[in-house]
């Protein structure tokens, strides 16, 4: 999608510029404002149908008020270096400008461009350390999707300004070319939807030293409720990873399949 002139000429700068002026969006409100004046400039340059109306005002109303979304933003920006790097120049240079402009030139053409790609890598089955009761992706064929049909979307996903993939399972880590696949493309940001079993010491260190992996670990509330869909013993092992992860700055999240049985442990 993007000559190495254009990288050298404007990419490289505006990368700098805001690696410069990261002290700023960390001093509180002031940073703030600034970094979600660039979040509605983008989002205003987008299609104006019903559905982009609703997601740009439930997230403006979220970036103006939730602390939770501003303590993310402020973890994005002090995370280790490696993340850092990844955020300034390919979520915001790369993904976020770059990417927005050259999606909303080819809708212009025609085209649906999306603004994420999910990827289903492998089948419990096929894949998975763990039984979960509620897993809706146990019971079909066993299967694991071949590399080279991977590398082929990842690369288009690139060409298309995209550079935003969730990955699922069955377990990711648990593909037998995950780690080739993460390496191979730096630029895109890969989110990861884990049970987070297998975030070692060398997991962790490695995904640190890459930077575009975000670990999305799933719970189901604390070590109970989790442990009772997951196996005995699940919860603290992932606890363990969590704290690996937070201790070299990597930058990670967690999901929850809401139930009756759980809802106020997890949204209270």
């Amino acid at each position: 999608m993007q000559s190495k002139l254009f990288e050298y000429l404007f990419l490289t700068p505006l990368y700098w510029i805001l690696e410069l002026l990261r002290l700023l969006f960390l001093t509180g409100k002031a940073g703030a404002i600034l970094h979600n004046a660039i979040y509605h400039a983008l989002f205003s340059m987008a299609p104006k149908n019903t559905e982009h109306k609703r997601k740009y005002t439930m997230l403006t109303g979220e970036l103006r008020s939730n602390p939770a979304i501003l303590e993310w933003q402020r973890r994005a920006y002090t995370s280790c270096p490696a993340v850092v790097r990844h955020v300034l120049k390919n979520v915001f240079v790369r993904r976020f400008l770059v990417g927005t402009l050259h999606r909303l030139w080819l809708e212009k053409q025609g085209n649906a461009v999306p603004r994420m790609l999910m990827i289903s890598l492998n089948t419990p089955e096929a894949g998975c350390n763990l039984k979960c009761e509620h897993c809706y992706a146990t019971g079909h064929e066993n299967t694991m999707i071949p590399l080279e049909i991977l590398m082929r979307v990842l690369r288009e996903q690139e060409q298309l300004g995209i550079y935003n993939v969730m990955l699922l399972g069955g377990e990711p880590f648990l593909y037998r070319h995950i780690w080739h696949i993460l390496e191979s493309f730096p630029k895109t940001s890969f989110y990861v939807a884990t049970n987070g079993t297998h975030m070692d010491a060398e997991a962790v260190n490695r995904l640190s030293q890459m930077g575009n992996v975000f670990p999305m670990v799933s719970l189901e509330g604390f070590e109970a409720h989790t442990d009772a869909i997951r196996g005995n013993g699940t919860y603290q092992l992932v606890a363990a990873g969590m704290k690996r992860c937070k201790d070299a700055g990597l930058a990670y999240g967690v999901t929850a399949t809401v139930t009756k049985q759980n809802m106020a442990e997890v949204t209270g």
